[in-house]
């Protein structure tokens, strides 16, 4: 992942890797798949990785995750095309191709991260 610039390889190699070889998405991957999105000028990629992360019970019990996604953020080139992050426009939910909706256990009156980020400026 840290040899990949691009969203759509990144986003490749995370369902191939996933998919054909069976590996595991444990907080480790995921931070990698977060930090490559964010390196590849990408914050809705990186929010709905991060995402991804919350709704399969995924997230470190650390800060660690949290610091990866906001570095990732941090990282993002303010001169590129769009920093407004839009989660289920991007790469990465398009390729996975699921129903945010039908992912969330929420309470009422809960808000997902997704809800959070959406339409904000990396």
């Amino acid at each position: 992942l840290g040899l990949q610039r691009k969203s759509i390889p990144i986003t490749n190699l995370w369902i191939k890797s996933t998919t054909e070889l069976g590996i595991p998405l444990t907080p480790p991957v995921y931070h990698c798949l977060i930090t490559a999105y964010g390196r590849a000028n990408d914050p809705s990629s990186a929010c709905y990785m991060f995402d991804h992360m919350v709704r399969n019970n995924r997230l470190s019990r650390t800060l660690n995750s949290w610091n990866v996604i906001l570095s990732a953020l941090s990282k993002i080139d303010r001169r590129g095309a769009t920093n407004q992050i839009n989660c289920l426009k991007s790469i990465a939910f398009k390729a996975e191709g699921k129903n945010i909706s039908e992912s969330y256990n929420l309470l009422p009156g809960d808000v997902s991260f997704i809800e959070l980020v959406d339409g904000k400026t990396a």
